[in-house]
């Protein structure tokens, strides 16, 4: 393993040297400050250069078990690599093993047997994976393990983690392959080693490759195939893989060296308005400010809006509403450093203007269909563009895009019945804008309020549950208002009929329950 090692390195025999032990001790740690601070601003995953080479698959000894990593579906806890490695511009000690063929650096507590490296949640990145896949380490007729090991000494660390005779997928009859993924530590080289075992694959659909913070093209660096000469690609996402690479098969990746002002990636618009959007940035090293640059989407760079910032942040005012911008970002790190390349372009697009009964006091008036009768005209509206009522307060969810209705009442009971595809809130108020005073509300879209006055406004305020802003479609709905059979008039116990005490029963008092609403009990317990 020892004389392995020294070949991966590619390290020969020494040189003498006449420096003193003293000296030369000094001198490894300063390279081993200096190495790890250079790297401090390494490449991201898509700058990554990809190799793929042959070698022995020589399985761990002497390693440490992860034995709750034989399972279908598992996440180790943080594992200690044993030093500093720069992952995707970033230096981690630690890592979490899954039983689905990666290793993350993020803060998930589960795996994700899912594998997609574009979109794959924040907490997953950024991750390396030599098989990412629904896989199982529970191979039936054999023994797998999980297991790490850490060789070498500073600044020339190795960490690996085996994941030998493991099941691909899950439903495999056997042991389908053994893999290692190794960091190295200096260089933050990362490399994949395989071994192909007896059982066939079942079912692959796994990826291969890294996978950084960040979404989208540019994230990631992944494999289109298996072979010994497969590409990698930052844009295109494979995730079909179902061939198991040949034994002793190696694919490399090797981060570029560090550029002096790093380009801005992860461009992000957030809090979009009908107006106003934020803007952010990540950036790995370079202390420079930024140039920011914005249009209408398709623009032509050098035509559009710049602007400047000393931080990875810009807040954009007077945007058009309901419209699509791109931006471009670079970095101005001055001096012998320049510039970085430009970031981007990354998109986005405004809200709407506000729907005209954005406000209670432009509610639009609903007329109650008659008694019983169905609705046959609903009326159209939308959330999309809407903003918060200031003031007033929110009996559940999020109302930061509420719109306004009013209706008269005719009857002392009346349904609203929202339809759409959203997940709406509705809530009955009285009184006037001015000073309103909720009546009730729902969560489900159709609700009866009871004990209404008749000849009395009310309000109705609907918005969306969830504080995430709704699709243009979960936006949009239909209201109306209906009015069911009244309760009867002996409701409530006040209303009560007198029944006159008679010798015979010859003329009997009729009632009904039809539509009748639960008395509270006030003084007596219902049976």
């Amino acid at each position: 393993m020892k004389q392995h090692l020294l070949t991966d390195f590619g390290q020969g025999q020494p040189a003498r040297s006449r420096v003193p032990a003293g000296w030369r001790a000094t001198a490894l740690l300063l390279l081993s400050l200096w190495l790890g601070l250079s790297h401090k601003a390494a490449a991201q995953v898509n700058t990554y250069t990809f190799s793929a080479r042959q070698a022995t698959f020589t399985p761990l000894t002497g390693a440490t078990a992860v034995p709750l990593i034989l399972a279908d579906t598992y996440l180790s806890p943080s594992i200690p690599l044993g030093f500093t490695f720069v992952m995707d511009g970033a230096p981690y000690t630690s890592v979490k093993a899954s039983s689905d063929g990666y290793l993350t650096f993020g803060t998930a507590t589960g795996s994700s047997l899912i594998n997609d490296p574009a979109a794959t949640a924040a907490a997953n990145r950024p991750l390396v994976a030599p098989l990412w896949d629904d896989l199982d380490g529970r191979p039936t007729g054999a023994t797998a393990s999980g297991s790490y090991l850490v060789e070498g000494t500073a600044p020339n660390r190795t960490f690996t983690f085996e994941w030998l005779n493991w099941e691909w997928n899950y439903n495999a009859t056997g042991p389908v392959i053994s893999f290692q993924a190794r960091l190295y530590e200096g260089t933050n080289k990362i490399e994949f080693f395989y071994r192909a075992d007896a059982a066939p694959v079942n079912s692959g659909s796994a990826s291969i490759g890294l996978v950084g913070t960040g979404t989208g093209a540019g994230s990631y660096l992944t494999l289109d195939n298996t072979t010994a000469t497969p590409a990698a690609s930052s844009t295109t996402a494979t995730t079909t893989l179902n061939t198991k690479p040949a034994t002793g098969q190696v694919y490399t990746f090797l981060p570029a060296p560090p550029a002096a002002c790093p380009a801005p990636r992860n461009l992000t618009a957030t809090n979009l308005t009908n107006t106003t959007a934020d803007l952010t940035w990540t950036v790995a090293g370079g202390g420079g400010t930024f140039r920011i640059e914005y249009g209408p989407q398709g623009f032509t760079p050098g035509q559009g809006t710049t602007v400047t910032s000393t931080t990875p942040t810009l807040a954009l005012t007077g945007l058009t509403a309901s419209t699509q911008y791109q931006f471009y970002v670079t970095q101005l790190c001055g001096g012998t450093n320049g510039n970085s390349t430009v970031g981007g372009p990354a998109s986005f697009t405004t809200r709407p203007a506000p729907p005209a009964n954005d406000a209670c006091s432009a509610a639009p008036t609903l007329v109650p269909a008659a008694i019983n009768a169905a609705c046959t005209a609903a009326t159209s509206g939308t959330l999309d563009g809407a903003t918060a009522t200031t003031g007033l307060a929110t009996p559940v969810g999020t109302a930061d895009d509420d719109v306004w209705y009013k209706f008269v009442a005719t009857s002392t009971a009346h349904t609203v019945t929202l339809t759409g595809t959203g997940d709406y809130v509705q809530e009955l108020l009285s009184g006037t804008c001015a000073g309103l005073t909720s009546v009730a509300y729902s969560d489900p879209n159709v609700k009866t309020y009871f004990g209404l006055t008749a000849g009395t406004t009310y309000y109705v305020r609907v918005y969306s549950y969830s504080a995430t802003i709704p699709s243009t479609a979960a936006a949009a709905f239909t209201i109306c208002v209906t009015t069911p059979t009244p309760p009867p008039a002996n409701d409530d116990p006040c209303g009560a009929v007198v029944i006159p005490v008679a010798a015979g029963c010859t003329s009997p008092t009729q009632g009904s329950n039809v539509s009748a609403t639960t008395t509270t009990p006030s003084g007596y317990t219902n049976p």
